[in-house]
């Protein structure tokens, strides 16, 4: 029920009203309010006076764009290279999905996970030893409400987990008990020469009708 991987994806931790979504769940959520958090890749200015800002997740994954339809006299450049949470439109276009925001100031700097460690030679990954299995809340399982929420989470050298959030959302329900479960996973801690470190990790909770259905 819950796939470890490591990751990279603030303020998703509580019940989102908006829908969270990776760069590339922006075209299924065209038309909704949603939440992106990436790195920016590029920045370029429209003749309209309207900023670009090119983002993926991770870095050298999936793109999409942001479009700040009237930035603020502040150099956009500011951005570059920077992972950012934004919340506006959702929406397609003849260059590919996008995210249509007002101001910058739906934009802000994604600090989290800023103190936690990502994969790479000189980490060992955490090793889960209690993967907790999300509730179905009753009420998403009656409407058939189904799918894969996303989570990352900060392991602590602790084993146990540290700050949550989401990566990509499904329904404010199976988010929350998606969230739930994934605070009471445990983990060897990962390691950094032989001390443990903070590290940050992605889970996958898959909610599944049928299967529940058939317990």
């Amino acid at each position: 029920m819950g796939l470890l991987m490591l990751g990279a994806v603030s303020l998703l931790a509580l019940q989102p009203v908006t829908a969270v979504v990776p760069p590339s769940g922006i075209a299924k959520r065209a038309g909704q309010q949603v939440i992106v958090c990436a790195a920016v890749t590029d920045i370029t200015r429209r003749d309209t006076g309207a900023v670009v800002l090119t983002i993926a997740r991770p870095p050298g994954g999936q793109k999409a764009s942001i479009v700040i339809a009237a930035p603020g006299p502040d150099d956009p450049t500011r951005y570059q290279g920077k992972p950012i949470c934004a919340t506006g439109t959702a929406r397609t276009g003849s260059t590919g999905p996008y995210v249509d925001v007002a101001s910058d100031h739906d934009i802000v700097e994604d600090t989290f996970g800023a103190g936690a460690f990502k994969a790479s030679r000189e980490i060992s990954l955490p090793k889960p030893i209690h993967e907790a299995k999300p509730a179905y809340p009753g009420e998403a399982l009656q409407a058939g409400i189904e799918g894969t929420v996303v989570v990352e989470a900060i392991v602590l050298p602790s084993g146990q987990i540290g700050d949550v959030r989401l990566v990509e959302s499904i329904d404010p329900l199976l988010d929350r008990a998606a969230l739930d479960a994934a605070r009471r996973w445990q983990f060897i801690p990962g390691m950094r020469y032989g001390q443990p470190v903070p590290v940050l990790i992605t889970l996958e909770m898959a909610f599944k009708v049928a299967d529940w259905r058939k317990r």
